[in-house]
C-alpha cells in the first residue's frame, strides 16, 4: 500500500491529466483540430469541403451507436450519482474522489455542448462558415471551462493540502 500515493492534489500525474483533458478538449472537435479549421476559415475551399464532409461523416458514426433512452431518467440517475459522489468526497474529505469529482464533472457540460453539436451537424447539414462558427463558439466555452476548472482546483487543492485534511 505505500507504493500507491493517494495525495492527488500534490501528485503530477493528477495535474498532467487535468491538463491533458482540457487541451484536447480544445484542439480537438469531431476529429477535426482546431488548427486546420482555422486555416481552412482563410477562403480555401477545398479544404473547406473537405472539412465539413469529414465533421457530418464523423458526427453520423456518433450517433451509429446511439439509442434513444428516457432522458429524465438519464438526469435523475446522473444528478444523484454526482450528489452522492460529491458528498461522498467533500463531506468526508476523500482526497481521490475530490480529485476525481474535480477531473470529470466540470468536463460534463462540454459533453453536452459536443453531443448538441453532433446533433445539430446531423440535422442541419451545415455550410462550411456555419460549422466553424458553433466550433469557434463550443471551443469558447471550453475553454472557459477549462480556466476555471482548473482555478477552482488548484485553489481546492492548495487549500486541501495547507489544512491538514489530507490523507
Amino acid at each position: 500500500m505505500y507504493l500507491i500515493d493517494f495525495h492527488s492534489f500534490s501528485n503530477a500525474w493528477f495535474w498532467l491529466c487535468m491538463i491533458s483533458l482540457w487541451t484536447i478538449s480544445s484542439q480537438v472537435f469531431l476529429g477535426l483540430p482546431y488548427h486546420q479549421l482555422k486555416l481552412a476559415s482563410k477562403h480555401n475551399n477545398e479544404r473547406q469541403i473537405v472539412l465539413v464532409q469529414t465533421a457530418h461523416l464523423n458526427a453520423q458514426r456518433v450517433l451509429w451507436g446511439y439509442r434513444p433512452f428516457p432522458k429524465t431518467l438519464i438526469v435523475g440517475l446522473g444528478s444523484f450519482i454526482i450528489t452522492f459522489w460529491g458528498v461522498v468526497a467533500f463531506s468526508y474529505s476523500i482526497e481521490p474522489l475530490q480529485a476525481l469529482f474535480f477531473l470529470i464533472v466540470p468536463a460534463l457540460p462540454t459533453l453536452y455542448l459536443r453531443w448538441r453539436l453532433v446533433l445539430w451537424i446531423v440535422t442541419a447539414l451545415p455550410n462550411f462558415d456555419e460549422l466553424f462558427e458553433k466550433i469557434r463558439s463550443l471551443r469558447f466555452w471550453t475553454l472557459v471551462s477549462s480556466s476555471a476548472t482548473i482555478f477552482v482546483s488548484t485553489f481546492w487543492g492548495v487549500f486541501f493540502l495547507k489544512s491538514g485534511l489530507a490523507i
